[in-house]
């Protein structure tokens, strides 16, 4: 029942930040992914939601196995039929999973069918002592912080059953070295679909200036989730200066940010976006 309350307000939340249309469409894809069918194969990927964490580290990582050969599947931690899925696969890779009951159940299944568990990893939300840095968990709301008071996954990890990881950088697999597992990196790609899009914006895309005399310089900040609040505040001395100094300077936001009342000074010069879809990130980008 918490973790349903918790999805309920993630969506109540998204709706708030992007609106209606936007927001429903977001939260519409997140419930029919519960529900994605599943065949059976060698490989299956379980995430906790679809946002773009997933999509790199299962989505992508699951269209390249296919690619070289391999039956592979993507699910949700949330999907009702997640315990069932234990004899229909030989590899099972936890990307950010969650430890709820339904987890725990589908381990000791797959533990029983002696198949192989991997850990993935793209974060040190692992690791509970990294947890109170982070600027996103300090805004939790007191039932998922439960959830996460393990880290996210970081029962899976401690369990001497799971041997193997995988992660994105070698600071990462260095930190998943010192719990004992062999790891391996793998690097975030685009998907086929990606390249495609962006070859197509490459052909069609306008003049990159969006001045006639190409004076105007751009920054831009396109950020993906409502975690990064801290981090950008990091630079944000340095980007007053840059805008009080050099008026051809414009910075572009684009996603969920809060900004310091340093920068309302510069209105003039920033430009803010919402939340973009796939196809407008990467025009914006281009």
């Amino acid at each position: 029942m918490n973790l349903l309350l918790i999805k309920i307000g993630k969506a109540w939340s998204v709706l708030r930040r992007d609106g209606l249309w936007r927001g429903c469409r977001r939260v519409l894809v997140a419930f029919f992914g519960l529900f994605r069918l599943v065949a059976p194969g060698d490989v299956l990927f379980i995430s906790n939601g679809v946002g773009d964490s997933a999509r790199y580290r299962t989505t992508n990582v699951a269209e390249e196995l296919r690619q070289q050969g391999f039956a592979v599947a993507t699910t949700v931690q949330d999907n009702p039929f997640l315990s069932s899925y234990a004899k229909k696969f030989s590899i099972f890779v936890f990307h950010r999973v969650l430890y709820t009951s339904a987890v725990a159940k589908l381990i000791e299944r797959i533990k029983k069918e002696r198949k192989e568990i991997i850990f993935e990893t793209d974060d040190l939300v692992y690791d509970p002592q990294f947890l109170q840095h982070m600027d996103y968990y300090t805004k939790m709301n007191a039932w998922e912080k439960k959830l996460y008071e393990h880290g996210v996954g970081g029962e899976i990890l401690a369990d001497p059953y799971v041997r193997i990881a995988t992660t994105t950088t070698t600071y990462l697999a260095d930190k998943l070295r010192e719990k004992g597992k062999q790891v391996f990196v793998v690097r975030n790609k685009l998907s086929k679909a990606d390249a495609k899009l962006a070859d197509e914006l490459l052909t069609t895309r306008p003049a990159l200036s969006t001045s006639q005399d190409g004076s105007l310089i751009h920054l831009c900040y396109l950020s993906g989730t409502p975690s990064h609040n801290k981090d950008f505040a990091t630079i944000t001395p340095v980007l007053v200066t840059l805008l009080g100094k050099y008026p051809q300077l414009r910075l572009v936001l684009a996603g969920p940010l809060d900004v310091a009342d340093s920068l309302h000074q510069y209105a003039a010069q920033i430009e803010r976006l919402p939340f973009l879809s796939r196809r407008e990130y990467f025009a914006k980008v281009a």
